[in-house]
């Protein structure tokens, strides 16, 4: 506490006795209270809070019904944006706060007209997110830059199969006490891959055989099996 009083009061007896007494007064409360801090803790901040951030930093592109993350990233990225406005990079960096993607390209890079560019982003473009848009990047592009069109893009997460797979059939033949197995091979097209298993019994006389044809598939390649033939005497 004496640090908080000006020099004339420092060497006075009273004052000093007054503020060491203050500093064992204030000891244990001033533990138990948690510093107000912001940067470290946008996640634990409420919306209110977080659209109360952003006024005070001046965000002036602010949305207050963007999804938390936008938020928090926003927050993040808004001193490196107002400290470079009227560059391609802050651009770029508004669009990835607040939308998750952005990519400017220039006139040059494609051939434009003079001091026109594009802006790729993933954003949902409706009327109302339109203006939104153009609003926020006109308030950190650079006053002769016009934006020429943007581009939307999306990513689709989904699943293809493709392969082929062998079907084989075994007919039984019974010859005057002899039996053979013909294999008969067809090939399948298929949008997968897979493995099959064929179990035939073969039964004369008391004999018994029992064979398992196993065929295991790889990705558009066809093991073919091999031709049986079994004859029994």
């Amino acid at each position: 506490m004496i640090k908080l009083l000006p020099n004339w009061m420092r060497t006075d007896e009273a004052n000093a006795a007054l503020s060491s007494a203050m500093d064992e007064l204030i000891k244990a409360p001033g533990e138990r209270v948690k510093t107000p801090r912001t940067w470290d803790q946008l996640e634990n901040l409420t919306d209110e809070e977080l659209d109360e951030t952003a006024w005070e930093l001046g965000i002036d592109w602010w949305v207050s019904s963007w999804e938390r993350e936008q938020k928090i990233r926003t927050i993040r990225m808004a001193g490196a944006i107002m400290e470079k406005r009227g560059t391609k990079w802050a651009v770029e960096q508004l669009a990835i706060a607040a939308f998750g993607l952005g990519e400017v390209t220039e006139w040059f890079e494609y051939g434009g007209d003079p001091f026109y560019f594009k802006i790729l982003t993933s954003a949902t473009l409706t009327p109302g997110a339109i203006n939104q848009i153009l609003n926020m990047i006109g308030r950190v592009k650079n006053a002769r830059s016009h934006i020429e069109a943007i581009s939307v893009t999306r990513r689709i997460d989904q699943r293809l199969y493709t392969g082929c797979a062998n079907r084989s059939y075994i007919i039984n033949v019974i010859l005057e006490g002899s039996v053979r197995n013909y294999t008969i091979r067809q090939l399948d097209a298929v949008a997968a891959v897979g493995q099959q298993a064929h179990t035939k019994n073969v039964i004369i006389e008391g004999y018994d055989d029992e064979a398992t044809q196993t065929l295991t598939v790889n990705t558009g390649t066809v093991a073919a099996p091999p031709w049986i033939r079994n004859t029994i005497h």
